[in-house]
């Protein structure tokens, strides 16, 4: 028996390039933290500041954009994303000390799950019938992909216009993304319903009661903090420690990263059983 319900591809599209181009403010720092700390005298200590803020935005405002996205409509709260992305970016891009750098980060992290928070939602209301686990597993390499193609065109890109032309080329890259998010997605605002930021609040609330998101939490966060660590800084160890040359130490970085990718397409393979239908 066939499916009528089908998946409406133009929506995970644009979802899906926005989350890569929005993730490409992760990944782009890999490759940049050598020059960038060069540039402006930061230490490691520091570098480890402007490295974990960026996951500290998501970690404190993810549910927030969440109820956000419930307010304004998921496809404008992605929209404004992509804008505080690129906003923060070319700040950075003109950052002359450390503390402007970091201002930068937060700007870019919180234009970052004002994406990807929407986005899941647009995924999950696009994705329709026995291509939804397809779908699903195609989300969910949306941050390999997205770091694997930066970490290896980064030090080209820095090689011809420094780590700050790097900043500059992927905040232009959001605001290119802007144009197919506003041709596919529905930007009108929802509909304003007596009592819906209290009912949001209380679905939360019923939601965190759950053990079960706890302990899914918990179990992601375990293997983010290693991802993202190792991520970031093995280029920097790669040319400090071993001397390896920008470009290579990239190319390994990103083969590490890449491995994400088959996981998560993996995961989407996965015959449904009669209870998840």
């Amino acid at each position: 028996m066939t499916d009528a319900r089908e998946t409406r591809w133009p929506i995970v599209a644009v979802a899906m390039l926005s989350a890569i181009v929005g993730a490409a403010n992760v990944g782009k720092l890999a490759p940049a933290l050598p020059d960038l700390r060069a540039d402006l005298q930061i230490g490691m200590v520091t570098g480890g500041w402007i490295v974990s803020v960026f996951a500290v935005v998501g970690l404190v405002l993810g549910v927030a954009s969440g109820l956000v996205g419930d307010r304004f409509g998921a496809a404008r709260t992605l929209a404004c994303g992509l804008v505080i992305c690129a906003a923060g970016g070319l700040s950075g891009a003109f950052a002359a000390s450390p503390p402007a750098l970091l201002l930068s980060r937060v700007a870019e992290g919180l234009g970052f799950v004002f994406i990807v928070v929407p986005a899941t939602k647009l995924i999950a209301g696009a994705a329709q019938g026995l291509t939804r686990r397809w779908v699903y597993g195609i989300w969910g390499t949306h941050m390999p992909v997205s770091a694997t193609l930066t970490i290896l065109a980064a030090p080209l890109v820095i090689d011809a216009v420094g780590w700050r032309g790097l900043w500059v080329a992927i905040a232009l890259l959001c605001l290119i993304c802007l144009v197919p998010a506003i041709r596919v997605l529905d930007l009108t605002a929802p509909p304003h319903t007596t009592g819906a930021g209290a009912s949001s609040i209380a679905h939360l609330g019923t939601i965190l009661r759950v053990r079960g998101v706890w302990l899914a939490a918990l179990i992601f966060a375990a293997y983010t903090l290693q991802w993202i660590s190792l991520m970031i800084w093995l280029p920097t160890y790669l040319v400090e420690v071993h001397g390896l040359t920008i470009a290579m130490a990239a190319g390994l970085t990103a083969g590490v990263v890449a491995i994400n990718i088959s996981g998560n397409l993996a995961g989407g393979c996965e015959r449904a059983s009669p209870i998840g239908r």
